[in-house]
């Protein structure tokens, strides 16, 4: 059944799990060389205020080197988030783009998971998608960009742990892999949510997650896109040139994650984000479970 998601429910789905104080680790390769290019500690602090109807937002920096924390920039805030102004039928604005040409907005469902992307990519104009994961104490996600051109310019992951640093889930590895850190096997089946650019919510049950795409590359270089294994069992399916001409405007970007916190029952979950007619079309997510043998 579809259901219409009421704006100010995303200002809800977005804070009940994303609001809090993440220590984490920024990682940002080269997509083309898969070299890495900075890798840097943070502190990403989420925090709502005025009876819930306004959110603070600040990321810190804090680098490897004699380089001094940064706490301010393009990057880094501060930002203020007002749920009345800022939600609208579109999804939730994120301050830092409210004012700028390029129209951006954010997509998340009752479980905190969900994405911000540029709505309508265009060529001779930069381009930013972004996937987040939550899980109680953990999270993490991944983002791309892309330059004027529509080649792909820069990988990021960001993973965070709510309780401590260094991490009690994620590792410091930084290299990207041939294959995922550890072997998935079996059939994982569970839950698919599809929200479109309107705010039109669909629920699936039973779904089974489909294997041979996160594991054979046939499929992968029919669609165009290039698989990337992060550390820590995360993957990313996304394309290095976006296209080269309106005539060809139609692409998606996926991010894979098995979380193991439970290691009898470990959890799969994908996100990808769709792009048809040289615009935002949906958001999938897809949360998976070992079926029984």
């Amino acid at each position: 059944m579809e259901v219409k998601m009421a704006p100010t429910k995303m200002w809800t789905n977005y804070s009940l799990h994303n609001a809090r104080k993440w220590l984490g680790r920024w990682t940002r390769w080269n997509p083309v060389t898969r070299e890495v290019n900075e890798s840097f500690k943070s502190i990403r602090h989420i925090e709502l205020v005025e009876d819930m109807t306004k959110m603070k937002h600040q990321n810190t920096f804090i680098y490897d080197d004699d380089r001094e924390p940064l706490t301010e920039g393009p990057m880094n805030g501060p930002w203020e988030y007002q749920r009345d102004r800022d939600c609208d039928e579109e999804g939730l604005c994120h301050p830092s783009t409210r004012l700028n040409s390029k129209k951006a907005r954010a997509f998340f469902l009752e479980n905190g998971g969900g994405a911000w992307t540029v709505m309508e990519p265009t060529l001779g104009d930069v381009f930013f998608q972004e996937n987040f994961f939550p899980n109680n104490d953990i999270r993490f996600s991944t983002g791309m960009l892309y330059g004027k051109d529509g080649k792909a310019l820069r990988l990021t992951a960001i993973r965070e742990d709510s309780r401590c640093r260094p991490s009690l889930y994620w590792s410091e590895d930084n290299q990207i892999k041939d294959s995922f850190s550890a072997p998935v096997q079996g059939t994982f089946i569970g839950t698919e949510q599809i929200l479109t650019a309107n705010l039109r919510q669909t629920v699936r049950e039973g779904c089974e997650w489909d294997k041979e795409y996160w594991l054979q590359e046939t499929r992968l270089l029919q669609d165009g896109n290039t698989l990337f294994y992060l550390p820590d069992n995360v993957a990313l399916s996304c394309p290095l040139q976006l296209y080269e001409d309106s005539t060809n405007r139609q692409f998606h970007i996926s991010t894979f994650c098995l979380y193991d916190v439970n290691k009898d029952n470990p959890e799969i979950r994908v996100q990808t984000v769709f792009y048809e007619k040289g615009r935002f079309s949906c958001f999938k997510q897809g949360i998976y479970r070992k079926a029984s043998q």
